[in-house]
């Protein structure tokens, strides 16, 4: 994840075709397509969008992507600075490549649910309206707001450890985040049915991007809680562990 203090520590190995070497910040403009002044108002915006909710948000240009595609090299910075916590897996990087004419939103997990396929399709509109006539720190600008909107109207803190502490909360509970172990007991048709280490159960609301899992499975996972009677979560990361 970005750290203020430690932004140039982790560095990410150019490709063969020469692209940049990249070094993780908040606003990395590879392709020089905005002034220093731009550039200072936005990491500005991003700073405290980070301070004020712990979600890691960063936006990087690149002249060109010659051999590859902008999904693989958005994948791969994402990866490389590990935006997000483990707990959230809450990272968001939007990407602008100049020459391909090309915007890219990379998010984990944890977010693809506040930020759907149709939502990122509509913020890359907004801000390729605005890359198209060479306005890029308006058409930035108009894309992170929205985004800071939307991932900044949910509780991203892990505020619960076990099911009995959620259940105790009751209605207050809904929308925290849950970091729980269980074991897979059963399936429901789109949910997994788990039972926390006290037998106390919990459906879990899968994301399509999960591996699928068997009742072999142990599950240590970070959650949204979305219901409490039955208590049901979205699953924000999922870690799945050997089988005994």
């Amino acid at each position: 994840m970005i750290r203020p203090a430690c932004l140039g520590l982790l560095l990410l190995a150019a490709c063969e075709a020469h692209e940049p070497v990249l070094s993780p910040d908040w606003i990395v403009d590879s392709a020089d397509l905005l002034t220093a002044e731009q550039e200072s108002e936005l990491i500005a915006l991003l700073l405290n969008f980070h301070e004020q909710t712990q979600v890691e948000l960063a936006a990087v240009t690149v002249a060109g992507l010659p051999g590859r595609t902008i999904e693989a090299y958005a994948a791969e910075l994402f990866d490389n600075w590990e935006l997000g916590t483990l707990q959230t897996n809450n990272g968001i990087l939007v990407m602008l490549a100049l020459e391909e004419r090309q915007v890219y939103i990379a998010r984990g997990m944890g977010i693809n649910w506040q930020i759907p396929q149709p939502v990122v399709d509509s913020l890359i509109t907004v801000m390729a309206s605005e890359f198209g006539e060479a306005r890029y720190a308006a058409g930035f600008e108009a894309g992170l707001r929205r985004i800071m909107e939307i991932a900044g109207s949910v509780p991203w803190t892990t505020d619960y450890l076990s099911v009995a502490e959620i259940r105790a909360d009751g209605k207050a509970a809904l929308a925290g985040i849950a970091s729980l172990e269980v074991e897979i007991t059963g399936f429901d048709d789109d949910r997994v049915i788990t039972a926390d280490p006290e037998g106390q159960t919990v459906w879990l609301q899968m994301p399509v991007s999960v591996p699928l899992l068997s009742v072999d499975d142990l599950l240590g996972l970070h959650g949204r809680v979305v219901s409490i009677s039955p208590l049901e979560l979205q699953v924000l990361g999922l870690e799945v562990d050997e089988p005994l």
